[in-house]
């Protein structure tokens, strides 16, 4: 709710999407996708069905390190994928 009042540039989310319903995590999603026209958006979590349908840039942190994953849905690659790919 403070981010759709105060719009900020910047939104950090962790695990948006834990303990919530199908329909609530719907919702979610329509929202994320509305607010990323106007704020940049990073979030973190492991629920992949979730994230997939609104990840436009996607970055693994490893060892200290982030590794920006160029074109991951264009190359077929699923979210589950990566995650065993790099971790």
């Amino acid at each position: 709710m403070i981010a759709a009042l105060n719009k900020p540039s910047y939104l950090f989310l962790d695990e948006i999407s834990n303990g919530l319903d199908y329909r609530s995590m719907m919702e979610l999603q329509k929202l994320i996708n509305d607010w990323s026209s106007t704020m940049t958006i990073v979030a973190a979590g492991h629920q992949f069905e979730f994230y997939s349908s609104i990840v436009d840039q996607l970055y693994v942190l490893k060892d200290g390190s982030a590794i920006h994953i160029d074109n991951f849905k264009t190359n077929g690659a699923e979210l589950g994928d990566v995650y065993k790919e790099y971790l």
